[in-house]
């Protein structure tokens, strides 16, 4: 008997933490009714695809707003699980993106006035989830680093490490259905990504 009520409470005391830990690795956004809290995101809708010098240019803009930001893929010659370098850009197309970094900014609960949008902010990817060879056809997954030392390679100060110049960030890229979603990686990150992408 000693025997079985051990067991039983062992397997009670798994039946309660493994819902918890299987919850702990699931990183999901707040873009649907089940999404955490914890985290915000932005759902994006792709207005625009063109290829030009077989880099792909993507225009997104947040549904319902004058918000738009462009995101450009220099590279998708490379698979899952593999870096690229200074691969995706995000870059300015004027007050459509300020206005995308300002709400960025409130999401964040960092708001600034007369935020303007970075000309480009240059990041490394590394495909989490699909084939950036064909992004055009199928969902990927991707995790964006930005460090000054990747991106900045010419920089007196290039080997220094700052704090508030790293961040990693997800971008779920589902060009066959137009959408495009930033999530948080870490809320420590928010600083660095507003800090980055205000033009300063």
């Amino acid at each position: 008997m000693k025997y079985i009520f051990i067991v039983v409470i062992i397997l009670l005391i798994v039946i309660k933490v493994i819902p918890f830990l299987l919850k702990s690795m699931v990183r999901k956004s707040e873009t649907t009714s089940d999404y955490s809290n914890d985290f915000s995101d932005i759902s994006l809708v792709v207005k625009n695809i063109n290829v030009i010098n077989n880099e792909i240019v993507i225009i997104a803009t947040l549904p319902e707003t004058e918000q738009a930001v462009k995101i450009i893929f220099k590279n998708t010659d490379y698979g899952n699980f593999e870096f690229s370098n200074d691969n995706v850009v995000f870059e300015s197309m004027g007050n459509p993106s300020d206005l995308f970094l300002k709400n960025l900014s409130e999401l964040y609960g960092i708001p600034k006035t007369g935020m303007k949008m970075k000309d480009r902010v240059v990041m490394t990817s590394f495909a989490l989830e699909g084939d950036p060879r064909k992004i055009k056809e199928s969902p990927v997954a991707f995790k964006l680093f930005y460090d000054k030392e990747f991106t900045n390679p010419e920089s007196d100060e290039a080997n220094d490490f700052y704090e508030n110049e790293y961040f990693e960030v997800f971008l779920n890229v589902d060009l066959p259905n137009k959408k495009i979603e930033i999530a948080e990686k870490d809320q420590e990150y928010r600083g660095a990504i507003v800090n980055v992408f205000t033009s300063q």
